[in-house]
């Protein structure tokens, strides 16, 4: 029979083939509570028969990858991003636009989106910062469905809107029940959809992304696959913008790093 140490050992390797995502000594509690959720949930059985479960049903393993996901996320995390955003990727982006004559439009993803507030926080922004001849396409991905289906639905809480600049609330939700629900226009160009980094299939063709606090839980081997993943996935002079407290220094990766007055990111030269 399998010691407990030794069961949650094996869980942690089977959600990293599956996703990439590491559970080391330092977060084993985080996997612990979690899968102690899940027990509960199937009326209390055995770790060993869960873990028969999650590998014999694909639903179940997915299941599990969504439960143990953070779901840490607000409007306009880190103010200096999107002073980089507005001072220093969108007027470069716009500006080699001009020069190569191409379309007006830009493409930007949200990797890891959870329940969405990023992914409208920056429709809001390229709708208040880009040109008025543009147009765009936000979208979001996250490997956990129940995520997925509320940032679909866009409906917030008071207390989650008190980031937003109150012109932009009255602009861009509408107050029902208590509760804040995202309208039509910033639902223009937004597009949620199920993704799981660990996959070798990436979306392309963007002119941003935005990966932030989630390659903190990738070993170096699955950061170095991702970045190297979202380099492909950008257009020329793309730009990446990962959490304010990770890095690419050390990892064999050909992005270029860059410093702004604002915030440091990364950009495909």
């Amino acid at each position: 029979m399998n010691t407990i140490p030794e069961i949650y050992s094996r869980f942690s390797r089977l959600i990293y083939e599956h996703s990439g995502l590491t559970f080391n000594t330092i977060n084993m509690s985080v996997l612990q509570s979690r899968l102690n959720e899940q027990l509960r949930k199937r009326n209390g059985i055995t770790l060993e028969d869960y873990y028969k479960l999650v590998t014999s049903s694909q639903s179940e393993m997915k299941d599990l990858l969504a439960v143990v996901t953070t779901n840490l996320t607000k409007f306009f995390r880190n103010q200096a991003q999107y002073d980089t955003l507005k001072n220093y990727i969108l007027p470069n982006i716009v500006e080699h636009k001009k020069t190569t004559r191409a379309r007006p439009f830009i493409r930007m993803w949200s990797a890891g989106c959870s329940t969405g507030e990023e992914v409208y926080t920056n429709a809001m922004c390229l709708r208040e910062w880009l040109p008025s001849d543009y147009s765009f396409e936000v979208v979001g991905t996250d490997l956990n469905p129940e995520n997925l289906q509320i940032a679909k639905k866009g409906i917030y809480s008071k207390d989650r809107v008190e980031e937003i600049p109150p012109a932009m609330v009255s602009k861009y939700f509408i107050l029902r029940d208590n509760q804040y629900e995202v309208n039509l226009l910033l639902r223009e160009g937004i597009r949620f959809e199920y993704h799981n980094l660990n996959d070798p299939v990436y979306p392309n063709n963007f002119d941003i992304i935005f990966c932030r606090n989630v390659l903190i839980y990738f070993d170096e081997q699955a950061r170095v696959r991702v970045t190297r993943n979202f380099y492909n996935a950008l257009s020329d002079l793309g730009y990446l913008v990962i959490g304010h407290s990770e890095s690419l220094f050390g990892l064999d990766t050909p992005f270029k790093f860059i410093r702004t007055q604002w915030s440091s990111l990364y950009g495909k030269p």
